[in-house]
């Protein structure tokens, strides 16, 4: 017992005080990550937005032009020039998945999601980033690019490598074949960088799923009701009801003439039982203040009187 308290007594010595409060290192961690996340999503938005205005004509590693000749026509500028004339020359397209996937690590990061294990989702991007670029060397670039193609001259490349050697398993176009079989690959592994969870996948297609079933059920339903009509009112029997749009003649009621005497008599009657009122409510007070005497509704009074004749 003495040998445990001991012990006890040296770990409790052992601990040292913070030299911040809890509270505020939880703070500092947290608005670090946050900070992180933040960092992250501005790089891929801008790495996105530098190769979406990518032009040919502005300076780069392969254009050197006089900088009176125009402006630069890339968003993020000088560096952005150079940034997107890399990836596009090399990898074409496969260039917007590192953008999307920066993002996309961003606001999983922001979200307190976790990304991990890092290395295999840095591996996956690369990965997806080469089978996009496959899958797109196939697209015509018209003059946005130098290369005639989309995937740039590293996608082509690895196509015709790949086609050449699955040449004799795949049908013709096997340079088809490869581009879509990439695609799919590179769907596949984007995802997987990009730190999308299989119950995420289930919940998107399921509300795809029942999008469209809404959408042919009000189809449908528009369809059925467009039937209706049409065999109701196309029905030969069908006779349709004429209205008139004359608006039906108001009848005028004949006035009521009074005689004068007749106004006086009624006017009289009028004011006798206001006054027979008057003065029985008057009598009924006097009464409850207990100032005069006591008086009877004519309701009881007549009450009284029928039981007095039985």
């Amino acid at each position: 017992m003495a040998r445990y308290s001991a012990t006890v007594r040296s770990k409790r010595k052992k601990q040292s005080t913070p030299f911040l409060p809890e509270t505020l290192q939880v703070f500092m961690a947290r608005r670090l990550m946050d900070g992180v996340a933040l960092a992250l999503a501005l790089i891929g938005f801008a790495l996105v937005l530098a190769l979406l205005t990518y032009n040919h004509t502005d300076p780069s590693w392969n254009t050197a032009r006089d900088d009176n000749f125009g402006g630069i026509h890339n968003i993020m500028g000088m560096p952005g020039a150079y940034l997107a004339d890399v990836l596009m020359q090399t990898i074409g397209l496969g260039g917007l998945v590192f953008g999307v996937a920066l993002m996309a690590w961003g606001v999983r990061l922001w979200k307190r999601d976790s990304i991990g294990p890092v290395w295999a989702r840095v591996a996956a991007l690369l990965f997806a980033g080469i089978c996009t670029a496959i899958a797109f060397a196939r697209v015509p670039a018209g003059d946005w690019l130098l290369h005639p193609w989309m995937g740039g001259s590293g996608g082509t490349l690895m196509l015709s490598k790949i086609s050449d050697v699955l040449n004799p398993v795949l049908p013709d176009p096997v340079h088809v074949s490869v581009a879509l079989g990439a695609a799919l690959i590179g769907i596949i592994a984007g995802l997987y960088a990009c730190g999308v969870r299989r119950e995420e996948i289930t919940a998107f297609f399921g509300m795809i799923w029942s999008g469209v079933g809404r959408a042919c059920s009000w189809l449908m339903g528009r369809m059925v009701a467009f039937r209706e009509w049409v065999g109701h009112y196309n029905d030969p029997e069908y006779r349709p009801v004429t209205q008139s749009l004359r608006k039906p003649a108001r009848t005028r009621r004949a006035p009521v003439v009074v005689s004068d005497d007749e106004d006086d008599d009624e006017g009289s009657d009028d004011e006798e039982e206001e006054s027979e009122d008057v003065v029985e409510d008057r009598d009924l007070l006097k009464a409850v203040r207990g100032k005069g005497p006591k008086v009877v509704p004519p309701k009881k009074q007549k009450a009284k009187a029928k039981s007095r004749q039985l």
